[in-house]
């Protein structure tokens, strides 16, 4: 009798439900398992060398996505080996290893992807196409609807900036500059050992004007800006073309990317940085600088990087490009105690600096340089393959777990830094302050593993700015003041950008070639101009300009810009 009861109570509530005009059809649809089929995934990424299988994350996902996981032991970083693999026709079902998706595809090993595909099953990834919707030219397989050879890695690169412009600003106040809207930072109290330095840094708005960058350089150097009594101080170190004077350089609007092009308004043609009047604008500067003794040359009889580091200690200079993701980093407090500003306030502790978005130089223009330019990278170093025995169901299933392990902001933590309090844990604020990873040998044997922990989740689609930051509570605060504040504004930005992807495939053919025939007799100029004026052989290099140009020109020049002002070659789009 209860049974009956029961039966006829169903009934009676499923009328109901009908009634009101929900059918239980939706019920049964709801509660199908969308992943219902099985599958066997081969996977191949960077760091899987030393994988052992069955390691707790591959297990829980395993379990999560009822698949089975088949991580390859191939070495990424060995060439020799993954050539081995490609000759005997194996590639894993989803791998990021680095071999031209498209010489893959035409021998036959790999498949195309629709972008219908990404939209349904990795949306997070599709909204960052909607974003940055130049990413739909990377990758592309000509003369296809919506196909591509893979998924093209996508990253916040294209937001991350390695340096920040630094200076004195107790030195700037001694001269009688004012700054008027200082925002402090608070050191982190694992560097209370060092020293109380909370009252030592700050970020700022202002920019200088090329005058008053003139104008620093000089009376840093003359001035006497320590109070000292002492002529010892200058304004900063020469270290020319190189990467650690990308900020000088962006002064200029020049980019330490050679790919970046440029619109010269001088002769109206788009050009290389070497032909690019920014690039005179640096040469004049830098030379009279020089010679003036603004700007110092370093020793050279020791390591580039420690002479650069004994400079900023020595805390007789007032201009600093900082390495902005070691400035007082939690996880590493020795090495960014050795360099600036730590090292400068362990001596000082009455200094201070100012963080700012930087110079607007001669052109008008000036401030930093984005690591990338955009968020994309395709090619062998970034593109994600895929297997050609792969079916549109099994590749759905896959993209199912990477939306999972790379956009829920939770599990992406779970999977590539592990967990927390067994394989990390946080030196300041959890999210906003360093990330230090617990050794091997301190972790309970069910959670270790020879292999680092990012071999499900990767960098290769971070755009999340809370998490490229966690070097250090610095990098997280500066980060977000900037962006807060618009600091993308001053980004020196390319006019165009020497990719394939903005060329036709006829003119790019042309362009290799061309570059190729022509590329020793233009360098052979530019060194030349550039080693006399540094020796002091040029007398008026504005009036040697054009000469300099014309002898480019002559040596092979005229055939690159006629490419590069061509209308078959994109200008750049973020």
């Amino acid at each position: 009798m209860l049974l009956v009861v029961l039966i006829l109570f169903s009934l009676a509530a499923c009328a109901k439900k009908e009634s009101n005009g929900v059918s239980n059809d939706v019920t049964t649809a709801q509660e199908e398992d969308p992943f219902k089929e099985f599958y066997e995934i081969s996977w191949l990424v960077q760091y899987t060398k030393d994988y052992e299988e069955g390691r707790w994350d591959e297990l829980e996902l395993e379990q999560k996505f009822n698949i089975d996981l088949k991580v390859w032991n191939v070495d990424y970083d060995n060439a020799e080996e993954l050539t081995l693999m490609v000759s005997a026709g194996d590639v894993p079902d989803m791998g990021f290893y680095p071999k031209d998706p498209i010489e893959l595809y035409e021998q036959g090993l790999t498949r195309t992807i629709n972008m219908d595909l990404i939209k349904k099953y990795l949306p997070g990834y599709y909204k960052i196409i909607e974003e940055y919707p130049i990413g739909l030219m990377f990758n592309k397989v000509p003369d296809t609807e919506n196909e591509y050879y893979g998924i093209t890695m996508a990253s916040a690169l294209s937001k991350f900036y390695y340096f920040n412009h630094a200076l004195r600003l107790d030195w700037l106040e001694n001269l009688g500059y004012t700054i008027d809207d200082l925002t402090v930072f608070d050191v982190p109290d694992n560097f209370n050992e060092y020293g109380n330095f909370d009252n030592n840094i700050f970020f700022s708005n202002r920019t200088f004007s090329y005058e008053e960058f003139l104008d620093i350089n000089k009376r840093f150097t003359e001035d006497d800006p320590d109070g000292n009594g002492v002529d010892d101080t200058y304004f900063g170190i020469s270290l020319g073309l190189h990467t650690w004077n990308r900020l000088t350089l962006a002064t200029f609007g020049l980019s330490i990317d050679w790919n970046h092009l440029y619109k010269d308004t001088l002769t109206g043609d788009v050009v290389p940085y070497y032909a690019y009047e920014g690039f005179r604008d640096f040469l004049v500067w830098e030379t009279d600088a020089l010679e003036k003794g603004y700007i110092r040359k370093l020793p050279g009889v020791d390591n580039w990087q420690n002479e650069v580091f004994a400079v900023w200690a020595s805390g007789k200079h007032g201009y600093y490009e900082l390495s902005a993701q070691d400035v007082f980093a939690e996880y590493k407090p020795e090495y960014s105690m050795s360099l600036a500003p730590a090292s400068v306030l362990k001596e000082d502790n009455d200094a201070k600096f100012i963080i700012f978005p930087g110079f607007i130089g001669p052109l008008g223009i000036g401030g930093n340089t984005r690591y990338s330019p955009t968020p994309y990278r395709a090619g062998a170093w970034g593109t994600w393959k895929i297997a050609k025995e792969v079916s549109d169901e099994k590749l759905a299933r896959i993209l199912q777990m990477m939306e999972y392990t790379h956009f829920d902001k939770d599990a992406y933590m779970r999977y590539f830094y592990g967990i927390e309090g067994i394989h990390y844990k946080w030196l300041g604020e959890p999210g906003k302050s360093s990330i230090l990873t617990i050794p091997n040998e301190q972790v309970p044997e069910q959670y270790r593993s020879k292999a680092p922990m990012n071999i499900f989740a990767s960098n290769k689609f971070l755009m999340d700015m809370s998490i490229w930051t966690l070097f250090s509570s610095y990098y997280y605060t500066w980060h977000f003041y900037q962006e807060e504040n618009g600091w993308s504004k001053y980004d020196i930005e390319p006019y165009k950008y020497l990719d394939r992807m903005y060329f036709t495939d006829e003119l790019w053919q042309q362009y290799e070639k061309v570059s190729q025939e022509v590329s020793e007799g233009i360098n052979a100029v530019r060194n030349d101009f550039w080693n006399r004026a540094h020796e002091g052989q040029i007398a008026n290099i504005n009036q040697e300009w054009s000469v300099y140009i014309d002898n480019l020109h002559k040596n092979g020049l005229d055939k690159l810009v006629e490419i590069f002002n061509s209308k078959d070659m994109a200008e750049f789009l973020k």
